[in-house]
């Protein structure tokens, strides 16, 4: 009984000792605004993981924000709408548009998805 009782003690402390926190995801928020109003492509590639970076090359990644931009504007304020095992969609206002930011974070702090989805 002792044994099963730690066990799930030391899986229980684990998994908080490997989350993500609110703050991870906000910092992370906020490397994304920041790189997308200034359209600084190389600053948002060097925030993903290195699995993100194989598929979403520099160059995708520089298209993504021109095309991303030139429709919707300044990224301003985003609002928390689903935190899940898959990660966290936030609501995010641009000048132009109102849309969904998704990402999930790796356990070093990397991007390992990213999406801007239509709301």
């Amino acid at each position: 009984m002792k044994k099963t009782t730690c066990l799930m003690l030391l899986f229980f402390v684990l998994q908080f000792g490997f989350s993500q926190t609110d703050s991870d995801y906000q910092n992370a928020l906020i490397t994304i605004s920041k790189a997308f109003n200034s359209k600084d492509s190389n600053t948002l590639f060097a925030s993903f993981s290195s699995e993100l970076q194989s598929t979403f090359v520099l160059e995708k990644v520089n298209d993504f924000l021109n095309e991303n931009y030139e429709a919707k504007g300044t990224m301003g304020e985003f609002t928390l709408l689903v935190e899940d095992d898959d990660g966290r969609r936030y609501l995010t206002e641009f000048e132009n548009a109102s849309s969904v930011i998704f990402i999930v974070l790796s356990q070093d702090k990397k991007i390992t998805k990213f999406a801007i989805e239509e709301y």
